[in-house]
């Protein structure tokens, strides 16, 4: 049973975006935008930023992010985020279907940017990027046809595949070992994509091709938790979402998220956020 109730704002590409993307530079006027950005909400879409200068502070699930001067941000489609003050910024934001996003490298910068929103980069990376934005710039304004859309698609991936190299080259030094972290990365991209309907370890692991045992034993090993876990705080962001951002009421809220128990539901989320569903709605609305 789920609620016909208005839910949290969710906001697909532009019809006016070309070749499934927009850039802009941040000294565009805003009426590009279509949408309230400083509302909460969900695109549909990446939406990433590139500042060489200026100040930025956003709310990204229930984390204030706030940096200033260089550096690489992305908001993942799905997450619940809204701008709170940007300051003289200066660079480019790019928003981009997520059909663009190369396979090879989702699971690399999805991995780092659902938990940092931000990254700190070096100066030769922001130059090189700048580079290539700077292209974008000129064919977003060129003959909307095929061979125009595939040099924007080619310059965007080139763009993600420098990203994703530093990433990688941060996080090596804190990787248990490789196997181990490719599991966990394919594991935590199938967590945010199906935790409403797979409850269950069993359920990832035939995905993943391995045992329910070797799964749960490499999650806790590289996290610290069990994979059951995993799957109940995910369970528990999106319950945050909707009391903070909606009028669902309780019961609602657990069928939309796949539970037909509610006394069950409701046990769990007093359990890992420490206090019951109307208590966080009213202590984070007042």
């Amino acid at each position: 049973m789920k609620s016909s109730r208005a839910a949290i704002p969710r906001y697909k590409m532009p019809v006016e975006a070309k070749a499934g993307m927009q850039v802009h530079s941040h000294d565009d006027p805003p009426d590009y935008m279509d949408h309230d950005i400083y509302a909460a909400h969900r695109d549909e879409h990446y939406l990433m930023f590139f500042s060489y200068g200026g100040g930025y502070k956003a709310n990204v699930d229930f984390r204030v992010v706030h940096r200033t001067g260089q550096f690489i941000g992305l908001i993942v489609p799905g997450q619940v985020h809204q701008l709170l003050e940007a300051k003289a910024m200066k660079g480019y934001s790019v928003t981009f279907d997520p059909s663009l996003m190369p396979v090879a490298l989702k699971s690399t910068i999805e991995a780092y940017f659902k938990e940092e929103t931000v990254f700190g980069a070096n100066d030769l990376l922001m130059e090189q990027t700048e580079e290539m934005l700077e292209i974008l710039m000129k064919l977003r304004n060129q003959s909307d046809d095929a061979f125009t859309a595939f040099a924007m698609h080619s310059i965007l991936q080139g763009i993600l595949g420098l990203v994703a190299g530093s990433l990688e080259a941060l996080q090596s030094g804190r990787k248990p070992d490789n196997r181990a972290a490719i599991i966990n990365r394919e594991f935590q991209l199938l967590v945010q994509e199906h935790f409403k309907d797979w409850k269950s370890p069993a359920d990832y692991a035939k995905v993943l091709h391995i045992t329910a045992t070797h799964l749960n034993d490499t999650i806790k090993d590289v996290t610290g938790i069990a994979v059951s876990q995993h799957i109940q705080q995910q369970v528990i962001l999106e319950a945050k979402r909707l009391l903070y951002h909606t009028h669902l009421t309780v019961t609602e809220i657990a069928y939309e998220l796949g539970y037909e128990d509610v006394g069950y539901f409701t046990r769990m989320f007093k359990k890992i956020a420490g206090m019951t569903a109307l208590s966080f709605r009213k202590s984070f609305r007042e």
